[in-house]
This record gives structure tokens, C-alpha cells and sequence, in this order.
């Protein structure tokens, strides 16, 4: 039920051979964020000491939400986030026309300055708020709803922006952001960039103002103690290479494969999802190299080989990272053993590759 402080995260990818640029922050470890890219971007946010909600309280994830009133590619990227957060289980996000505000104004700014990232500089064009959280204040979200955030800017045209923004299913970090306990969204796009404002609003009230940039774990849309949500999801299909991403969830793997996430609920930053085993393998049989990223808590109990503790990872999640990219045209089928609390759970899936 403590907050965890997000760090800014940038991820550099390709497509349609342009380079797109986008960063998160929503949730992450305690340790130093880097800035974004480009002109005029900004550092990283100084770390602030977890906030505990007063009195916890979380909501089961939606399985519907209100029709979005957006007429242009919002709609489209909202609806396609949202399908994407329900196949994982974590819940659909409702539309805040606050948010809205707030997302625009920063997609825009990014534009006006050709940057990516989350911190706005009064000095800059079209500066509008310096942090996510105070865009949200300033659009009039309410103080106490948790703040978290993904951007991106790319000089594709805006018929490629949504599948830019949701590339960032294609992560590690961006990744655990989107699929977070977040209930509400606002969205901002434009012919450079896009801006995902995501809020937690179930609290019960909260001690004191949330951080800048932040979502708080044990509140907002809590899976079943016993569901497991996957990505890539069942039966989807997806690319095999995983983009850049700054920080590097694991440097020394110069090209990694499309990344896998395993999640469960988690109450508390004391939750633990330990590993015991996490395979993934071809339509014939051949096993593909990988390591495993955990929590820092979790890697304690965790008896897969070769596991690595992630001092950026969320409580309850774990991923599969392979070596390489993962060959096109084939399906794979992933298995996961381990425990949630010292609970056993397993789960076996299968995803495609473009």
C-alpha cells in the first residue's frame, strides 16, 4: 500500500525506419532516472520518500468503461490500449477530459521543442506545467490522484502515432507502467508526439500531496489474488526484437528478443513474486536463451537460474528477456512456475511473432 516513486525512463525504437523516441515514468524502482532525449529535454526527478495512503483501498479491473468522447486518434489509441490492458486482466482505463487537457499540453509542448520526456521548462515554448502531476493539477485533476506517465515523439505521420505509443508494450519498463493499477487516462497526440497521463483515484485519501511523478501500489485496479496476467497476451502477435531502452534493463544484451511479463496483485512493496522456472520455446521444440529479471525483494526464493535482481521493477511482476531476437513468422510457447507469496502458481502460453 506504499507509494513507489517512478523514475523517468527513455526508450529509443524504430519504425517505418524513423526513429521514435518515448519515455515513462509510472511506478519503477528507487533508483536515479535518466532525462529524455533531445533538445532541451530535461533530467531525471530527484527520488522522494514513498507516500502511505491513510486509509487503502483498491476496485476489481473494469471490464467496461464509458464510450471516450475523442473524434480524431485518440479514439483509436484508447481503444487499443484498453483492449490491450483487458486481455492482460489489469483492467480498462476510463477517459478523465481533465487529463485530457493536461496530456495534450505536453504532447504539444514536446513538439514545439522537438524533446521527449516529462519535465516542461518555463523558458521553453508552450510550456504549460513543469511535471506531470502539476499538468494534472493545473487542468484541474483532483491533488490527490496519483499521477503516472508515457511519451513519445516521433517525425512519423499521425496515421503512425498510435502503434508508436503502444510499441512501448514492446518493453520492460514502459511496459510494467501501462499495465499498472492505473484507472483513468488522458491522451494528447499530435503530428510528433503523444502523451498517455494514466491516474489512480481509488485511495481512500492519502498523507499528503502524491509525488510528481507516481503511482502507488496496493490502490487503484488490483487483480484476484490468484489471477496471473501475461504479455505478450495469448494469441497475439507481436515483433520478435525488442527496441532500445534507457535505462537498459540488462546492457550486456546488445540485441534482446521481444521481452515477457508475468503479473500478479500485489498488496504491499513486500509482495513477492518469486521464480522457479520461466522457459520459452519455438513451434519445434527449440529452447530460447533468456534471463530473468525480478524485483530486488523477490530474488530471494527465486530458484531459476541465472535470475537478476531489478531495483526498477514493480512488486509482482517478472520477465523473461531472450538473448535475441525472436524469429518471425513462428509461434512460441512460454511456461512460468514460481509463487506469489510463497503461494504456488504456473502459467503456459502462446503469442506469435510478425
Amino acid at each position: 500500500m506504499k507509494g513507489k516513486k517512478i523514475q523517468d525512463f527513455a526508450m529509443l525504437g524504430f519504425a517505418a525506419a524513423l526513429v521514435s523516441l518515448v519515455a515513462a515514468c509510472g511506478g519503477g524502482g528507487d533508483g536515479a532516472g535518466t532525462g529524455s532525449g533531445g533538445n532541451g529535454g530535461t533530467g531525471g526527478t530527484t527520488p522522494t520518500v514513498p507516500t502511505t495512503p491513510t486509509v487503502p483501498s483498491s476496485t476489481s479491473p473494469a471490464t467496461d468503461v464509458p464510450a471516450a468522447t475523442y473524434s480524431d486518434l485518440r479514439a483509436t489509441l484508447f481503444t487499443q490500449l484498453n483492449d490491450f490492458r483487458a486481455a492482460v486482466g489489469v483492467g480498462k482505463l476510463s477517459q478523465d477530459a481533465k487529463l485530457d487537457v493536461a496530456a495534450q499540453a505536453h504532447a504539444d509542448y514536446m513538439k514545439a521543442n522537438l524533446v521527449v520526456g516529462h519535465d516542461e521548462l518555463s523558458t521553453n515554448t508552450g510550456y504549460y506545467e513543469a511535471t506531470p502531476r502539476s499538468r494534472a493539477t493545473k487542468a484541474g485533476v483532483d491533488a490527490a490522484t496519483w499521477i503516472s506517465e508515457v511519451a513519445g515523439g516521433t517525425a512519423l505521420l499521425p496515421v503512425s502515432q498510435v502503434p508508436m505509443c503502444l510499441r512501448m508494450t514492446n518493453s520492460v519498463y514502459h511496459l510494467q507502467a501501462l499495465t499498472s493499477n492505473v484507472e483513468t487516462v488522458g491522451l494528447g497526440i499530435n503530428d510528433y508526439a503523444c502523451s498517455i497521463d494514466m491516474g489512480v483515484v481509488t485511495l481512500g485519501g492519502v498523507a499528503g500531496t502524491p509525488p510528481a511523478n507516481s503511482s502507488p501500489v496496493g490502490n487503484g485496479q488490483l487483480m484476484a489474488a490468484n489471477a496471473i496476467g501475461v504479455a505478450p497476451v495469448e494469441g497475439s502477435s507481436v515483433d520478435g526484437a525488442m527496441p532500445a531502452e534507457s535505462p537498459q534493463p540488462a546492457p550486456d544484451i546488445v540485441s534482446p528478443g521481444h521481452p515477457l511479463m508475468v503479473r500478479v496483485r500485489a498488496d504491499t512493496t513486500a509482495d513477492k513474486l518469486t521464480v522457479s522456472s520461466f522457459t520459452l520455446v519455438d513451434n519445434v521444440g527449440a529452447t530460447i536463451p533468456g534471463r530473468v529479471l525480478v524485483p530486488t525483494a523477490a530474488l530471494s526464493g527465486s530458484t531459476v537460474s541465472g535470475a537478476q535482481a531489478d531495483a526498477m521493477l514493480y512488486p509482482g511482476v517478472a520477465f523473461f528477456m531472450p538473448l535475441s531476437p525472436l524469429a518471425s513468422g513462428k509461434t512460441y510457447t512460454a511456461t512460468f512456475a514460481g509463487a506469489r507469496n510463497g503461494t504456488a502458481i504456473s502459467k503456459s502460453w502462446s503469442f506469435k511473432t510478425n
